[in-house]
């Protein structure tokens, strides 16, 4: 539980950041890392819980000339991606290795990139035309943004699953001797 807190003040701090670059914010990381490390419960619920309150301070503080309802066809695929990482990080809790997570940082990321443009471009927010010449402008028009949420996602889970890593053991020994010393 105090993970899953930890993860959502993170996520919620870098995404309400006035400083952040569009898309530099390690939230794929972050959904990564909860899918394997936290229960199925509080891992679906982290990047929930982000994006509903940061949704929510972004379209009343920010820009609330922008307001999209809760079932917008982008939202929803943000959501709907945020989710899959997830799925994927309870695949990636199974291997050991470092350089799984980081594998899937990329192909979390990748998803991301693929769905949410695709949802922007089905639903007509793309400045491109409903073609398919305009799929291919529109995911062309995303590039930069997704060099940014690449370079957060592997950012992000190289601590996340770093910290991890060299922490965990830690953290067992002591409660092990604090098991011990009852």
């Amino acid at each position: 539980m105090t993970t899953a807190f930890l993860l959502i003040l993170l996520g919620v701090f870098a995404r309400l950041n006035p400083e952040h670059l569009h898309n530099l914010v390690p939230l794929g990381a972050i959904a990564l890392y909860a899918g394997a490390r936290l229960s199925k419960r509080y891992a679906l619920a982290v990047p929930l819980v982000i994006m509903v309150a940061t949704d929510l301070v972004i379209d009343l503080v920010y820009y609330p000339q922008f307001r999209r309802g809760p079932f917008d066809p982008t939202r929803l695929a943000v959501y709907g991606s945020y989710l899959a990482i997830v799925l994927l990080g309870r695949w990636t809790s199974r291997d050991a290795k470092f350089a799984m997570p980081v594998g899937m940082a990329v192909v979390g990321s990748l998803l991301f990139f693929v769905v949410t443009n695709f949802a922007v471009w089905a639903s007509g927010v793309s400045l491109q035309p409903g073609s398919i010449a305009g799929l291919i402008a529109c995911y062309g028009d995303a590039v930069p943004f997704y060099r940014a949420t690449l370079v957060a996602d592997l950012f992000g889970a190289v601590v996340l699953f770093g910290l991890d890593a060299v922490l965990r053991p830690v953290i067992e020994a002591r409660q092990l001797a604090a098991a011990e010393a009852r």
